[in-house]
């Protein structure tokens, strides 16, 4: 970590005034780039955690987009892997299947 600070010190405090534009929100961010993973949306600890903790890339990348979209916490965020929502995601019971025309029913289920 001081490796870092010490090599890029001067290029991330140099910063020039009026060179940035004014970027879309996170969440916007990722609708455009759905082919990347959303790293660089979340901070360095949220990003430890998922390394660490969640060794499979589509459980990652599903954490990492929830973390963005609801804005969780690192706290709620390791709670969330320890209780593997990522597991338990669109399990709960329901009807729609039998309800909902063919169009309507992947968008509520993936809400669920």
């Amino acid at each position: 970590m001081m490796q870092f600070y010490n090599e890029y010190n001067k290029e991330l405090t140099m910063v020039k005034v009026g060179y940035f534009s004014i970027a879309q929100p996170a969440v916007a961010q990722l609708k455009n780039n759905v082919n990347t993973l959303p790293i660089k949306h979340l901070n360095w600890t949220h990003n430890i955690i998922l390394l660490q903790r969640v060794k499979d890339l589509k459980a990652r990348y599903w954490y990492m987009v929830q973390c963005i979209t609801g804005h969780w916490s690192k706290d709620y965020l390791a709670e969330a892997i320890k209780l593997d929502y990522y597991g338990k995601h669109g399990t709960l019971a329901n009807n729609f299947d039998t309800t909902l025309p063919a169009t309507e029913e992947p968008k509520f289920v993936n809400v669920w």
